[in-house]
Formats: structure tokens, sequence, C-alpha cells
């Protein structure tokens, strides 16, 4: 059997639920031949939609999606970029994969003030997993269910992870109920087209490689108080980069409304973090009379709260980043996702 695994820092950390998974297939007698991981700490499943499309992985067996927990800040924000964005990555896995199972665990966050708003999304992920014949695990309702609030809170280390026994017990779940469900065969029946696309763009200029034993992404450089411009089809939802010790932010212009979005995290740079591959969402940018159809040309400026063209209305909040004037040097650029429609 051949694995792909797609989600956050629940499938990155070390002895995790990407780790036990695979091992209880091993115990049952199944072979496991590859285990491939396109995880990343702190993103969405719109970088999700986006790593995938820059993969080439073949013949995956199951894959197994986790977005129960860090997709909250995204539909929290921009619930229709959210329902596009996920929609979409369990359809193309889908189609790049017809024979694979597409297996979605929804895990939650240990704090009560998240729950009501994230049951929401857990409900909305379950409708659109139905809808693209993925099949929908709530482990957070079932842990919710058979705990009581003491031992619930125990089975976390931290807010957004799990102990060990937490996580065996998961990876048991989760695997049980793949096996129960096996032969269901509405969970393969799917839309095969669809209405719109995500497309990823580059930039060109000065290319600066980062790498480590997990990661490999070559980035565009751009210096503070530089721009320049690209041309897209539809609307700009995200921006995908490497945060750095130098990181600075960066002004994205377009027909359809400015953002500055702050590219430097709390921990880039630090011995522990070189560097982090992230993506900021673009939040209410995609809007229901947005134009999908026709190309546009974004500006893409590096900057820091100390330059001209600074504008705090402009400034997207982000957990975790801020703009640090004192080592504002460099915007690292990966891509730019956008929104449009199908030709």
């Amino acid at each position: 059997m051949n694995f792909l695994f797609i989600g956050g820092s629940n499938f990155v950390i070390k002895n995790g639920i990407a780790e036990s998974i695979p091992r209880c297939y091993a115990n049952m007698g199944y072979r496991i031949d590859n285990v491939y991981n396109l995880s990343v700490g702190g993103t969405t499943s719109l970088f999700g939609l986006e790593n995938l499309n820059m993969s080439n992985k073949k013949d995956i067996d199951i894959v197994f999606v986790e977005y129960g927990i860090n997709d909250y800040p995204l539909f929290s924000n921009d619930s229709l970029l959210w329902s596009y964005a996920y929609g979409e990555l369990l359809r193309s896995l889908r189609c790049r994969y017809p024979k694979a199972r597409v297996v979605s665990i929804l895990l939650g966050r240990k704090p009560k003030r998240f729950w009501e708003r994230q049951s929401a999304m857990h409900s909305k992920m379950e409708e659109i997993s139905r809808e693209f014949g993925a099949l929908c695990i709530n482990i957070d309702k079932d842990l919710k269910s058979i705990s009581s609030s003491d031992k619930f809170d125990s089975l976390y280390k931290d807010d957004n992870h799990f102990n060990s026994d937490a996580i065996d017990y998961i990876a048991n779940s989760v695997v049980a109920k793949c096996l129960l469900l096996c032969n269901d065969a509405s969970l393969y029946e799917t839309k095969s087209n669809p209405d719109f696309v995500f497309d990823s763009y580059t930039v060109s200029g000065q290319a600066k490689t980062f790498e480590n034993s997990r990661m490999n992404r070559k980035t565009t450089v751009l210096l503070k108080g530089n721009s320049l411009e690209i041309d897209i089809k539809g609307v700009p939802v995200a921006l995908s980069f490497v945060s750095s010790f130098d990181s600075s932010s960066i002004l994205i212009e377009s027909n359809h409304g400015n953002k500055i979005i702050p590219t430097k995290h709390k921990v880039a740079g630090s011995e522990r973090f070189p560097f982090l591959v992230k993506q900021v969402p673009l939040y209410d940018v995609l809007n229901m009379d947005a134009d999908l159809n026709s190309y546009q040309k974004i500006r893409l400026t590096a900057l820091d709260s100390s330059s001209s063209k600074w504008d705090e209305s402009l400034f997207q909040k982000v957990y975790n980043y801020y703009d640090d004037v004192s080592v504002s040097r460099k915007v690292y650029i990966s891509n730019i996702s956008a929104l449009s429609l199908t030709n």
C-alpha cells in the first residue's frame, strides 16, 4: 500500500498520526511500500491544494487529509474562499487518484471558545466530503462523546496537538473505520469537472532555494522597496512564501483590492526553524461579484511600516506574524494563487 498525507502540524510531528496510521496497517499484516507526506504546519487546505498541484506522487491507495484545526481561521474570515478551497482539494484528490480512498480526518482544538464555530466548520466539511466522495471521520466529535471535560483536556499536550495516548486512539479509530467502510460504493461518486480552477503563478527574478530534510522550496527574492508585476487570470486568493529572519511585508495591488501581508513569522530564523514554508490566504478579496474570467496585472512591493507606501488599513493581521522594521530586508515569494473560471 502507498499512503499520502496532506494536512497541518498534527501530520508532521514526530511519532504523530502520520506515523501511527501506517504502523496500525502494518500490525494487521498489510505491506506498506511508501508513505508520502505533503503536510506543512500552520497552513490551510488552500496550501494543501497548491502543494498537491506541485507534486508528482503516483499510485496512491489511501489519502489522509487533516484540516479540521488549521482551516478554522480561513473558515472564520472568508467562508466563501474556504469552501472553494476545501472542496477543490477533495475533488482534485479523487480525480488524480480515482482508485484511492480519500479520508478526511476532523480534529479539533482544546479550548472551548473555539468549539461552536469549529463545529459549524466540521459540519460543512462533512457535507463537502459527501459531495466529493470522501470518507469523513469526525474524531473531535468522537473524543468529546466518550470523554469527560477533564479527560478531554488531558488528551492534549497543548491547545492543538495530542499526547501519545490520544494519537494511538486516533490512529486505531481511523484505520478501523476505513476498513469497515472500504466497500461503500457511494463514497466513490464525485464531480469530475470543476466549474473553476486554482492556478499558481511564479514570478521571475533573483532565485533562492530553501532546503531541509523535509522541504525544498524555490523562491524569488524581492528586495525591500522594489516592485514587480505579473499577469494572472481571475482573482488572487493567496500568497505562498518562505519566512526567514530578514523577511519583510508585501503589498499586493490588484483590481480586486489591495492587501499588505506580513511574511515574518515570530520563530523564523531561530536555531530550530531557520526558515518556514508558509502561505497566507487573502481574505475578502473573493466575492460573488468578482470577475473570474478576465486577466489582470497585479503589482507586488516589498515594504515595511517605515515605507512611504505603507497603509495600516491594508494590513491583514496573521497569527504569529508581524512587521519587523529592525531586520526587514526581503520577501521570498513562492507563488501567487488565483481562482478563475474553467475554459
